[in-house]
């Protein structure tokens, strides 16, 4: 779970330093700075979202007893 947290964790930073030329841009252009963040962090915050819930199914069917035949 921790190794799984960490590179959710890398992946979305390396987004977030891709993205940081777009963010000046959109600033610059007059964007409010919480209007900017969300259009930046919004996917991340999928990403995230979309992890925990495919980590929370995988581990609920882990821990499910099999049923002998």
């Amino acid at each position: 779970m921790l190794l799984a947290t960490i590179g959710v964790y890398a992946l979305i930073a390396s987004s977030v330093a891709q993205r940081k030329r777009e963010l000046g841009i959109r600033l610059a252009l007059g964007a409010s700075l919480a209007r900017a963040i969300l259009t930046i962090a919004l996917p991340g915050v999928g990403l995230a979202g979309g992890g925990v819930l495919a980590g929370s199914l995988m581990a609920a069917y882990g821990v499910t007893p099999c049923k002998a035949p």
